[in-house]
């Protein structure tokens, strides 16, 4: 219900602008003539009842006014009934009060239109033979159209909660559509009513530009950001050919509706102009706006994806920085050392120290760059299987082979720190001293392709170990890295089974 609430705000925010805007327009429309020289010889649809009843016809007293206080009065009883009365009936807030205040509206809006054609059809006073009948006729015809306007209400309210309804169930069920989704069909339905609502004034130009021009400027919208701008953007001269295009365009949508109108309605200067209009809406306004809104879509997704790139690369690193600088690891490193010392003599353990420091140097400086040559995150690699074996050769049940090519091409480079993780995993993870143990790592270098495979036994750790429950790095990680730093140029497959556990990484490192 919260969701529907909110749904239902923000669809009305829309609903109110529309027809508010829709409602200044029509009042415009109307009062234009108002401010002609001559506004007594303006058009007015009911003027030819006048003169051919013999009544007296004024523009002001017979037409305008009477039509701008009922359009007032229907525009602030929907604007009452939608928003406020309507949903407060159907949310059960005091029905009973709201659905009073409902019907004193209606009563209201019949007495309005009453009142109103009194003055459009005050030529009835010449035509019929009493002053009662032309009342009755008046009144009979006020209910009737209060009763075609409420129908017409509760039609579009029904409309209205169907189409939120369906909207909820879509977005509950993750519906999405690149032609068919919450905004194109809200846009569509607000584009019916707003057609039935102009329809019903009889407005005619109003209702056909509306007909015309939505649509050609949803289509407008449509083929601009889809096809015309990004085929614009591939060119040298971009924005003439988009200019070009528009034109082209906006000539399409003066022509084809101007001839359309003119056929439907047999008035060639009405239609043609009507489409004319409607071109030159498209050229200079819509074309322009589809331009300008595409632009910032595109700078702020780049913007978005720099900041995203950014702390990314940032988290990551800092991520993987905790993982590999661990107190415990260290600390285990020179517990094997001293062990080393203890039962040989120091060569063993100058080199283990040797191969730690280096391993200390490279991840305090060139980690921070940010790419090495392959050859110096390969010496890395092997600097640590190196000083992992020291505490591993002793038992005969641990394997370890490591097959990487002695040339490497020196020109090539890579992110630093980037495949140890699965390394360190897998000593992690795949080395036991009571159990049967082995690790196979594999490395080639194929043009720019780097093949890298990591085969190891997996053990249930002790339930005292501090280890068990910290995963290192962990693969999350690693494919954020692997997708910040070559998105769409790596390949990673990881397989894994109660007894053991493979990593396939494919990375094109030419780019």
């Amino acid at each position: 219900m919260k969701y529907r609430n909110i749904k239902l705000d923000r669809f009305s925010a829309i609903e109110l602008w529309v027809f508010s805007a829709i409602f200044i327009l029509m009042a415009i429309t109307f009062m234009a003539p108002a401010f002609d020289e001559l506004p007594q010889h303006a058009w007015a649809p009911n003027r030819g009842m006048f003169e051919a009843a013999g009544a007296p016809f004024n523009y002001y007293q017979h037409y305008l006014l009477p039509w701008l206080i009922r359009y007032i009065v229907l525009f602030a009883a929907f604007i009452a009934l939608n928003f406020k009365l309507v949903p407060a009936i159907i949310r059960g807030e005091r029905a009973g009060v709201h659905a009073a205040w409902a019907a004193v509206i209606l009563l209201a809006v019949a007495l309005v239109i009453f009142f109103t054609n009194y003055y459009l059809k005050f030529y009835l006073f010449y035509t019929m033979t009493s002053e009662k009948a032309v009342q009755n006729n008046l009144w009979q015809l006020s209910f009737l159209y209060t009763f075609r306007l409420l129908l017409l209400f509760v039609g579009y309210t029904m409309l209205r909660y169907t189409g939120l309804k369906v909207f909820g169930r879509l977005r509950e069920s993750n519906f999405k559509s690149r032609f068919v989704n919450r905004e194109w069909m809200i846009a569509a339905a607000l584009w019916i009513i707003m057609a039935i609502f102009l329809a019903a004034t009889r407005v005619m130009v109003l209702f056909q530009l509306w007909v015309i021009a939505v649509p050609c400027a949803l289509l407008f919208y449509y083929l601009g950001f889809n096809v015309i701008i990004p085929k614009a953007l591939r060119r040298k001269k971009p924005v003439r050919f988009y200019i070009l295009c528009t034109f082209v365009l906006g000539f399409l949508c003066f022509l084809l509706p101007g001839l359309l109108l003119s056929a439907m309605s047999d008035d060639v200067e009405t239609g043609m102009s009507i489409g004319l209009f409607n071109g030159f809406l498209q050229f200079l306004i819509v074309g322009p706006a589809v331009w300008i809104l595409f632009k910032r879509q595109m700078k702020g997704n780049e913007e978005l994806y720099a900041l995203k790139t950014e702390l990314g690369q940032s988290t990551a690193s800092l991520d993987f920085l905790r993982s590999q600088i661990n107190p415990h690891f260290l600390f285990n490193a020179l517990n094997t050392l001293y062990g080393t010392a203890i039962q040989e003599g120091a060569d063993r353990t100058g080199e283990g120290v040797q191969k730690l420091g280096d391993m200390m140097r490279f991840m305090l400086l060139e980690n921070m760059q940010e790419k090495i040559a392959l050859t110096r995150e390969i010496e890395y690699l092997e600097n640590y299987v190196s000083l992992q074996r020291l505490r591993t050769d002793a038992s005969p049940s641990i394997r370890i082979q490591v097959s990487i090519p002695e040339e490497i091409n020196p020109l090539v480079q890579i992110a630093p720190m980037l495949l140890i993780p699965f390394i360190e995993n897998a000593f992690k993870h795949g080395i036991s001293l009571r159990e049967e143990s082995y690790i196979k790592i594999s490395l080639e270098l194929k043009g720019s392709e780097l093949y890298f495979d990591v085969y190891n036994s997996k053990h249930q750790r002790p339930q005292h170990d501090p280890e068990k429950t910290n995963n290192g790095i962990g693969l999350v990680n690693v494919r954020q890295r692997l997708q910040l730093l070559y998105p769409n140029r790596h390949e990673l497959v990881v397989r894994e089974t109660p007894n053991d556990f493979f990593v396939h990484l494919i990375v094109n490192l030419g780019k």
